[in-house]
């Protein structure tokens, strides 16, 4: 029985433009799945790729070997651009393939990218594949990464310009409901269907023309937890059960320690707002002189020191159109 798997990426890979097709989207995120979690590794390395792997992701078991073939040797002509402020970088997912027999294939990851796929210390998403098993839409597969990356705030806005840019949909879908049938509502129905989540978007308009979207999601498993209620035997020995042992050392720790509590709300909310510079395409407008992405978000972490120096943030993202 084959592994469920952990698909780690860089939040910049996530965020990147590229095409794949279904079938080569199941493709690299099998072999992302077996590279190695929390070590270096170096291009010298093969992974192997059989049909298996596309009928484990949700692929048709009667996919001819033909098929497999050519989506491997489509895969290696498929490249992958990193964007930094006005900088941009293109390089090859792959940069080897070889094949065994009709069933088999090995591919060797360029190496560009695998600082992107191995040894991630910060700013990267993971997922189980079996997260997106029966998705047959590429852009469902992206659509989830988008919303994994901001698991614990529950919500992003994505302007359409940056959403085309992703998705290399510059030349397609111009009119919004065309855009909206064909990528947006396939990709919400396939994730509400086959993923652990529930996602509704809500459209922004920037006076009579939509520019952008908010998503919103919520992990199924919170939707039904039951309603409290006195009656509720079960409620209240689960609810009994989860507060008794971490939450009680949770908040006896900020009721001895105040300040410290205040430091990590303090901290989560400086995440929150240089994620939503990065998620709003902002990054270019707070950026100085020659600073880079990474540079510029340490450096409004280390401004955010206070609340009301966290609430100035805020107050001037909404100005952009950020949603909080």
């Amino acid at each position: 029985m084959l592994k469920n798997n952990l698909i780690v990426k860089s939040n910049q890979v996530i965020e990147a433009s590229y095409t794949l097709t279904t079938i080569e989207q199941r493709l690299i995120l099998s072999a992302i799945a077996q590279v190695p979690k929390g070590e270096e590794i170096s291009d010298d390395v093969l992974y192997p790729l059989t049909t298996k792997n596309l009928v484990k992701l949700g692929g048709d078991g009667k996919a001819s070997h033909k098929e497999f073939k050519d989506a491997v040797n489509r895969l290696y002509e498929r490249s992958i651009v990193l964007r930094d402020g006005d900088e941009s970088d293109s390089f090859r997912w792959i940069q080897e393939k070889v094949f065994k027999e009709s069933t088999v294939a090995f591919i060797r990851f360029s190496k560009p990218i695998l600082p992107f796929l191995s040894n991630l210390k910060a700013e990267f998403t993971k997922y189980l594949e079996s997260d997106i098993v029966g998705m047959s839409s590429p852009y469902s597969i992206r659509f989830y990464e988008l919303i994994m990356q901001y698991r614990s705030v529950g919500h992003r806005e994505i302007s359409l310009e940056n959403l085309r840019w992703m998705f290399q949909l510059q030349n397609k879908y111009p009119v919004w409901a065309d855009l909206k049938k064909r990528v947006i509502e396939q990709a919400i129905k396939e994730i509400n269907e086959h993923s652990p989540y529930n996602l509704t978007i809500e459209p922004k308009r920037t006076g009579r023309k939509i520019t952008s979207i908010v998503l919103k999601f919520q992990d199924k498993k919170s939707l039904k937890t039951p309603k409290e209620s006195t009656n509720n035997p079960l409620f209240e020995t689960q609810r009994n059960r989860d507060f008794v042992a971490p939450n009680i050392q949770i908040f006896s720790h900020a009721l001895k320690n105040p300040e410290k509590a205040k430091e990590s709300d303090l901290g989560h909310r400086a995440s929150r707002i240089t994620g939503l510079i990065m998620s709003n395409g902002l990054a270019d407008r707070f950026k100085q002189g020659n600073e880079s992405i990474i540079g510029m978000m340490k450096r409004i972490k280390e401004e955010i020191t206070t609340h009301t120096t966290a609430n100035q943030w805020e107050n001037k993202l909404k100005e952009f159109g950020v949603v909080f």
